[in-house]
């Protein structure tokens, strides 16, 4: 039985593109001037990836009808797929000139304006073919997406809108809503959209990632998780699912689960700057110094003018040279380590300095005549603070971390948060405050003139200053395998004449425990002489 033209239409549209092919080219073996035929066949070359020979059969089509409409839009769309966004605009404009209210046509030059990034111009295609056509699906959704962006998200918000008005479960719309709402930190709003999109469409990676990405935001790491297992599970080595499951293992306490997660992402990218950091930090604190040694140098090698990492090799290598941290070095360290700082540090740590440090300065009676004014310089996210909170007057939380200050203007302790290299913004003071707070600070400089010298400079006279070091019996100070100074006693007790300080108090007490072993330090507590 001979095969008619439906029947090779029907292996097109099915996806049969040799069979519809050889068939196409028989029927216009017999009438090289089918109209129908050479349209298809132009359609057929370009879903081939044939787009000269599309573009032939296309003319050779318009040869015999020149007024084709639908011939022509296809014409133009093939034309920009081959690149020729010149030709293509032209043979818009032809169209549009002899139909204006062909709305396909102001669409498809939208489309060109959009990829040669015109979004001015392409806003105003679409607009033009939604006055035509005001329930045009298609130019509703490329109008939102050129509008957001140009940088004019209320546009592209009305535009979705307007598009669900009309297509109440359109996944692309919903999406995009989903995306300009996670861009204005309307995270919940977000979720909403994103499981719409789910639900039709449950294993669509992008809104996945983005419901992820938000229920972290929103502090619900469980359901975060879950879903980037989802994501993971449709593109196993996606390495920013890789990544910020290893970030939330982290932060609930589960290392090994995260490096985990981490090693797979590198495995799979090895230049992923942020993986190997946070392997190499990670390690440190495990104290695998060989393991350290290794993601430090692969973060170098990515990023050559990574000053933290180069420190913390310098650390592991035992460099005696070292005589404090490197700025970049403390800053990196505890922008990582923001998110599950406290937890680690009370869970894991028995961190007990913060009450330490406020043991000895209510010992001393410096907060019972009345509130006074506070610095706390290296503040990271408040935990001393909280306890000094309720006696201050004025309290100012100094640290070179973004990401703790951000933990800490969370808890609404302080009155000013500094953004800062402390012997900087110290030296820059004059007796501004009655007490200087300095919570594990000092482990993080070796020489300490310069420090010591801008306490007593922001101190008001008969200013305190209470702060802790770890301990050292052989040197004025030594750089450790944790990559912290310890500090001879005799060190500070030099420091302190020198600067006209009275030792108030000085003890031995337990900082923290580590490695299954305390970590003993001194814990001072000096008055500035008048």
């Amino acid at each position: 039985m001979n095969k008619t033209l439906d029947d090779f239409k029907l292996l097109h549209h099915s996806g049969n593109l040799a069979e519809a092919r050889f068939g196409y080219l028989s029927l216009l073996e017999k009438n090289p001037d089918d109209l129908e035929v050479l349209h298809l066949m132009g359609l057929l070359s370009a879903e081939e990836g044939k787009l000269d020979e599309a573009c032939k059969y296309l003319e050779k089509a318009l040869i015999i009808a020149p007024q084709h409409t639908v011939i022509r839009l296809h014409f133009a769309n093939i034309l920009k797929a081959a690149g020729r966004l010149d030709d293509a605009v032209n043979e818009l404009q032809k169209i549009i000139a002899e139909d204006p209210v062909c709305a396909p046509a102001y669409n498809n030059l939208g489309a060109i304006y959009f990829t040669r990034k015109d979004y001015d111009n392409a806003i105003q295609a679409y607009h033009a073919a939604l006055d035509i056509r005001p329930d045009y699906i298609d130019a509703y959704y490329n109008l939102g997406l050129a509008a957001a962006k140009a940088g004019r998200d209320d546009e592209a918000f009305t535009a979705y809108h307007a598009l669900i008005q009309i297509e109440t479960n359109h996944g692309g719309a919903h999406y995009q809503l989903g995306c300009l709402l996670m861009k204005r930190g309307r995270f919940k709003d977000a979720v909403d959209e994103f499981s719409i999109v789910i639900k039709s469409h449950p294993n669509h990676f992008e809104s996945l990632a983005n419901l992820a990405a938000c229920y972290l935001r929103l502090g619900q790491a469980d359901k975060s998780a879950a879903v980037y297992l989802q994501a993971l599970d449709i593109s196993p080595e996606d390495r920013d699912v890789l990544f910020n499951l290893g970030v939330i293992h982290m932060q609930q306490g589960y290392a090994r689960e995260a490096v985990k997660y981490y090693a797979r992402a590198v495995k799979s990218h090895p230049d992923f700057y942020d993986a190997h950091h946070n392997l190499a930090t990670y390690y440190l604190m495990a104290r695998d110094r060989e393991n350290a040694l290794v993601h430090f140098h692969e973060a170098v090698r990515i990023k050559p003018n990574d000053d933290s990492s180069k420190h913390l090799i310098r650390i592991l290598m035992h460099d005696k040279e070292l005589k404090s941290s490197a700025p970049a070095y403390i800053q990196s360290l505890f922008d990582s380590y923001a998110d599950y700082y406290d937890a680690h540090m009370r869970t894991h740590l028995h961190y007990q300095v913060p009450e330490k440090l406020f043991e000895a300065v209510e010992t001393a009676g410096v907060l019972s005549h009345g509130k006074v004014d506070i610095v706390d310089i290296g503040c990271g996210t408040g935990l001393s603070g909280e306890l000094f909170k309720p006696y201050a007057k004025k309290m100012i939380g100094v640290d070179l971390s973004d990401k703790m200050l951000e933990a800490a203007a969370q808890k609404n302790i302080y009155d000013e948060l500094v953004s800062a290299n402390i012997v900087n913004w110290l030296n820059d003071q004059k007796e501004k405050c009655d007490l200087v707070l300095a919570g594990d600070v000092l482990v993080y400089f070796g020489e300490l003139e310069e420090l010591i010298a801008g306490v007593k400079n922001i101190l008001r006279p008969q200013g305190y200053f209470a702060f802790n070091v770890e301990i050292n019996k052989n040197n004025d100070y030594a750089l450790m395998q944790s990559g912290r100074f310890s500090h001879h006693q005799d060190y500070l007790a030099r420091l302190a004449q020198e600067n006209k300080f009275e030792i108030v108090s000085a003890d031995i007490f337990e900082l923290r425990r580590e490695a299954g072993g305390q970590v003993m330090g001194y814990l001072s507590l000096w008055k500035k002489v008048a």
